[in-house]
C-alpha cells in the first residue's frame, strides 16, 4: 500500500493505524497506511524472554506479551518513517476512529507548531480520578495545546505524532532493550524533547489496560520493593513542586468517548 502525504505547509507526513482490521473507507480516502500488529502471544517463549528479560533487570516489571507486541509494531513504524522521505508520522492504534474533522485538527496543529512529539488522545482514566498535567502553551483554531508533565501519569500510545528525530531517539531508547510503547515519562526524562499534548481524539472507554498494572513486580524483594516506593515517592514530589512552579495544573476536560 502507498504511504500518502498530508497536504501541509513546510512539513510531510503520514498517517498510519495499527489494525488487523479493514480500515474504514474514510481513513482509505485520507490516505492512511495499515501496519500490521504483531501478536505477542505468537512469539516463541525464547523470543518473548529475550525481549523482556532486560526491562525486568533494570525495573524488575514484567511486560506482557501483549506490550511486547505493541512495542514492536511501534518500532516498526519508526523505522518505517526514517526509511522514508517523509517528516513525521501521525500513529494510531485500532481503537481509534480517524475521521476528516480529526485529521483536519491534527493537519492545523502540526503545520503550526511542526513539534517533536505531541500526543493526541484524551484517556478515560479521567473517569478514575487520573488526570494528565500541563499547562497551555498555546491555542490554534480554538484547539488547546499543553506541555505536559510526563512523570505524572502521562500514558498512552493510541493517538501521537513524531518527528524523524524523536523516531530515532525512540529506537534508541529501545535499543539496549525494550520499554512499553508509551512508557513516556521515562523517554521523556532522558531525552530533550518538549512533550506536547492537544486532545483530538478520545480512546474509548472499553479496552484499556489497567493503569494500576504499571506497578506491578514479579517476585520483589522486600526490601527493593520498598526502595522503589522511596524512589517514586521523591520523584512524585518533586514533580509536583517542579511542576507548580512551571503553572502545571489537572488537565480534566475534554473527553469524548
Amino acid at each position: 500500500m502507498e504511504t500518502v502525504p498530508l497536504e501541509l505547509d513546510g512539513i510531510s507526513v503520514f498517517v498510519t493505524k495499527i489494525t488487523g482490521d479493514e480500515l474504514s473507507n474514510e481513513e482509505k480516502e485520507i490516505g492512511v497506511f495499515k501496519q500490521s500488529p504483531i501478536i505477542g502471544a505468537k512469539l516463541s517463549a525464547a523470543d518473548y524472554f529475550s525481549y523482556i528479560s532486560g526491562h525486568y533487570s533494570s525495573y524488575q516489571k514484567i511486560m506482557t506479551p501483549s506490550e511486547v507486541g505493541c512495542t514492536l509494531a511501534h518500532l516498526e513504524i519508526y523505522k518505517r518513517l526514517l526509511n522514508s522521505r517523509f517528516d513525521g508520522v501521525v500513529i494510531f492504534e485500532k481503537d481509534i476512529d480517524i475521521s476528516r474533522e480529526s485529521i483536519g485538527k491534527i493537519k492545523s496543529l502540526l503545520a503550526e507548531l511542526k513539534p517533536g512529539f505531541i500526543h493526541l488522545g484524551w484517556y478515560p482514566a479521567v473517569f478514575e480520578g487520573r488526570f494528565f498535567t500541563g499547562r497551555v502553551v498555546d491555542v490554534i483554531n480554538g484547539q488547546q495545546v499543553y506541555e505536559v508533565d510526563p512523570s505524572n501519569g502521562f500514558y498512552g500510545a493510541f493517538s501521537y505524532y513524531v518527528s524523524r528525530e524523536t523516531a530515532r531517539m525512540l529506537l534508541d531508547f529501545n535499543s539496549a532493550f525494550l520499554h512499553r510503547a508509551d512508557e513516556w515519562r521515562r523517554f521523556f526524562n532522558q531525552y530533550n524533547v518538549k512533550p506536547l499534548f492537544s486532545g483530538v481524539v478520545s480512546h474509548p472507554r472499553e479496552g484499556v489496560s489497567d493503569i494500576a498494572d504499571r506497578s506491578r513486580v514479579a517476585h520483589p524483594r522486600i526490601r527493593d520493593v520498598q526502595r522503589r516506593k522511596l524512589e517514586r515517592a521523591i520523584l512524585r514530589v518533586r514533580g509536583g513542586v517542579l511542576g507548580l512552579l512551571k503553572g502545571y495544573r489537572k488537565i480534566t476536560s475534554g473527553y469524548s468517548g
